[in-house]
């Protein structure tokens, strides 16, 4: 099938890591994409792994639209709210949540992350990548770009909570955490995986 990436692919490739979520994946064979948007991780990395199943989900129902001409026995795209997404988290051993968290609303987002992460089934993995704000100036910029692109005000989500909910629970533990720097962007990731 043909990739067909397009002008917001090429850009969201530059500045956006999507390479080393492919690489944190491993063996993952069920995986859920939370807010796969215009499904350019899938169109890129994953469109011939013949040998995965793959659901992404969003609530742009028009890039949803666009990507349903994918779907076939194993691959899905669906229109849905995070809070349904969620209820369906323990079906995959591969959760990836990137750049989604701060779209969320403020008042929502310490519920999404940790429910999400509490519907986990054991060996599963979570892949969390956003953009830090460690740096104001950055997290500036990112605030700009999203305001102009997806004319959206965001608000970011502290890594330090997920970080510390997670060492709170005996089940849940942090494989990785780093931050990769592209251009003006800094990636934060976060590699959590349940065990029984």
């Amino acid at each position: 099938m043909k990739i067909g990436l397009h002008l917001y692919d090429f850009i969201r490739l530059k500045i956006c890591p999507l390479y080393k979520i492919k690489e944190l994946i491993d063996m993952r064979k069920n995986i859920l994409e939370i807010g796969c948007g215009k499904g350019t991780f899938y169109r890129k990395f994953l469109i011939n792994e013949h040998n995965i199943n793959y659901t992404g989900t969003d609530t742009n129902i028009k890039a949803i639209d666009l990507l349903k001409k994918y779907n076939q026995n194993k691959i899905k795209f669906i229109y849905e709210d995070i809070q349904n997404t969620i209820k369906r988290v323990y079906d995959f051993d591969c959760i990836l949540l990137i750049d989604v968290l701060h779209h969320i609303e403020k008042n929502r987002q310490k519920q999404i992350i940790e429910l999400l992460i509490e519907n986990m089934k054991p060996n599963t993995l979570l892949i969390y990548k956003d953009i830090s704000n460690n740096n104001s100036i950055k997290g500036f910029i990112n605030i700009l770009h999203d305001l102009l692109f997806s004319q959206q005000i965001i608000s970011y989500y502290d890594m330090g909570k997920i970080k510390k909910f997670v060492n709170l629970n005996k089940y849940l533990k942090i494989d990785e955490y780093f931050i990769l720097k592209k251009y003006w962007y800094d990636h934060e990731f976060l590699v959590i995986r349940k065990h029984t």
